[in-house]
């Protein structure tokens, strides 16, 4: 899927995406900071995301979040 980061709380980690499309708050999918592919650290809202969907109880999660335009210069290092 795709979609826009609408909130990004960086100091607890995590940011909501609205998918493309999406036509309430109630599409919106939660993600925490551990979802990111390729960053370190919490995109800035208006970032454009690719994602994959899930459902818990609690609702819509998004997972394997990467960015699609990259605002910021910093990625996730690779430890070997």
């Amino acid at each position: 899927m795709l979609g826009i980061v609408v909130v990004s709380v960086h100091a607890r980690g995590f940011f909501f995406i609205a998918p493309d499309g999406a036509t309430s708050r109630d599409d919106n999918h939660f993600a925490h900071i551990s979802s990111l592919v390729e960053l370190a650290e919490v995109p800035p809202k208006g970032t454009r995301v690719s994602f994959d969907s899930q459902t818990n109880e609690r609702g819509l999660l998004a997972v394997n979040v990467r960015p699609t335009e990259l605002p910021c210069t910093v990625k996730k290092s690779v430890v070997a």
